[in-house]
């Protein structure tokens, strides 16, 4: 029958660390962070269903997903958060916004390292984006990212149109900065976080590098910077990661 064929979450709730619902009565644990992997796992089972595989089967799998590396991916936990996500578009960029925001608690600040598009292209999604991180953030960092042929300040002043739509002139509701170093964006990040806090970097993710004017690259990864900054005592949280190379 009709009803027979809907793939529905039920009792769905999202943890620190997890999101857990139910299908059809069996209860399903994905080891990932936020509401959308429910919907990105229903497509899954809804696929797995249509080609002959059990349900059962279907949890089994999907409980020993591992997390996206840069997609959600928690680089500290104590005393504050520190996430790092490769959102690049307003919808992804909402959706993070939106999970962490269910995570951290009442009192707790959302501070975010914010880039845009890449330099050149997707203009329009620039004061967009810094629309939404005035909507749901407490302090806003906007920071240079992947500029390429453009100017990065001209990107950033871009976003920033974006914050003063929401914002206007009160400061109260959040504090904009612009600090064109990505590495000095983050770095600052760390050091404005207090115990319970919780710092987003969005945009670049896993990528390994940054791409600049004339086609150059120099080596990066948001996450290894959180590191390295954190053990050069910007923050209070020790770390062993190792250190990346970085001009």
């Amino acid at each position: 029958s009709g009803a027979q064929n809907i793939v529905q979450a039920e009792n769905a709730r999202t943890e620190d660390k997890s999101v857990c619902f139910s299908v059809r009565h069996l209860p399903f644990i994905l080891p990932l962070m936020g509401e959308f992997n429910i919907y990105n796992a229903l497509a899954a089972i809804c696929l797995g269903l249509s080609e002959g595989v059990k349900l059962e089967t279907c949890e089994k799998a999907l409980g020993r997903t591992k997390a996206i590396p840069g997609r959600m991916e928690m680089v500290a936990e104590k005393p504050f958060k520190v996430i790092v996500d490769y959102a690049h578009t307003p919808d992804s960029l909402e959706k993070v916004y939106k999970t962490i925001s269910k995570l951290k608690g009442r009192r707790a600040r959302l501070i975010c390292v914010l880039g845009a598009a890449g330099g050149g292209r997707d203009k329009w999604k620039r004061p967009n984006m810094g629309m939404i991180a005035a909507r749901f953030c407490d302090e806003i960092i906007l920071t240079n990212e992947d500029p390429y042929d453009e100017n990065p300040l001209d990107i950033i002043k871009s976003v920033e149109s974006g914050v003063r739509r929401v914002l206007g002139d009160k400061p109260q509701r959040a504090r904009c900065k612009k600090i064109l170093g990505r590495r000095e964006a983050i770095k600052e990040a760390l050091k404005m976080a207090k115990p319970g806090d919780v710092v987003v970097i969005t945009g670049k993710g896993a990528e390994p590098w940054m791409c600049l004017e004339g086609g150059k690259k120099i080596p990066w990864d948001d996450r290894e910077i959180v590191r390295e900054e954190r053990r050069k005592g910007n923050s209070r949280i020790l770390d062993t990661a190792p250190k990346i190379f970085y001009h």
